[in-house]
């Protein structure tokens, strides 16, 4: 058996701790290990730069507002994707000594034709400006977009629809990449780029499509059972 399929099958059998409805497990990636201490009040577990906290929403959104923080991921049960075009981003494979295999990843919107703000495009993966992107997939399906944008200036949003206005998925953050997942297949995708209380308008620096539900890593106490 090799040895993601060994962890995968460890993960699965290790709980998670139960906290009071409004908190959830977060795992938070910080700068350096002194920067821990800032995080005592919410943390659960650690390893190295990497801490495992139990937050509310607002607590959060304060925390990753943070100068030392680098990343922060909601702790879910997870397991890599490796044809997948984001997977060498995904920041916590590092923690279990998880080597990336050479491979050709496929971002399955490029040469797509869209709709940019009343504009036809083709995305060749250059970056564009536009608020409503209107992204035809005929029989192709994604299950997850996500959307870099060129500078921050706060909070943002994206919304995915599909052609009869349903909603597909929609997220929220202050991160300069945002990833929504799709709930189902649709033909045609209507995204829109929400930054209102922003100066400047957002730039999409990289557009990506992918039909890979999960990604990234595992609980930060499963990490550290496999570690010992």
């Amino acid at each position: 058996m090799s040895r993601w399929l060994w962890l995968s099958f460890i993960f699965l059998f290790i709980p998670q701790v139960v906290w009071a409805s409004e908190k959830e497990e977060w795992i938070v990636q910080v700068r350096h290990t002194s920067d821990v201490r800032h995080l005592q009040p919410y943390v659960v577990d650690t390893i190295g730069t990497f801490v495992k906290v139990a937050v509310t929403e607002e607590e959060r959104e304060n925390i990753s507002r943070l100068p030392f923080v680098l990343n922060m991921e909601k702790n879910d049960i997870k397991r890599a994707a490796v044809d997948d075009p984001l997977f060498s981003e995904q920041w916590s494979l590092a923690v279990i000594d998880w080597h990336i295999p050479s491979l050709t990843s496929m971002n399955r919107l490029i040469g797509k034709q869209m709709i940019v703000d009343g504009r036809e495009y083709v995305y060749d993966g250059e970056s564009f400006e536009g608020e409503h992107i209107v992204i035809a997939l005929g029989e192709e399906t994604l299950s997850r977009l996500s959307v870099t944008v060129d500078h921050i200036e706060g909070s943002w949003r994206i919304q995915v629809k599909d052609e009869t206005g349903a909603m597909l998925g929609e997220n929220e953050g202050e991160l300069a990449r945002l990833d929504v997942l799709l709930s189902r297949p649709s033909s045609t995708v209507h995204l829109y780029v929400m930054a209102p209380n922003w100066t400047n308008r957002p730039r999409i620096v990289e557009l990506k499509g992918v039909n890979h539900v999960i990604v990234a890593i595992v609980s930060i106490r499963a990490l550290y059972n496999m570690k010992i």
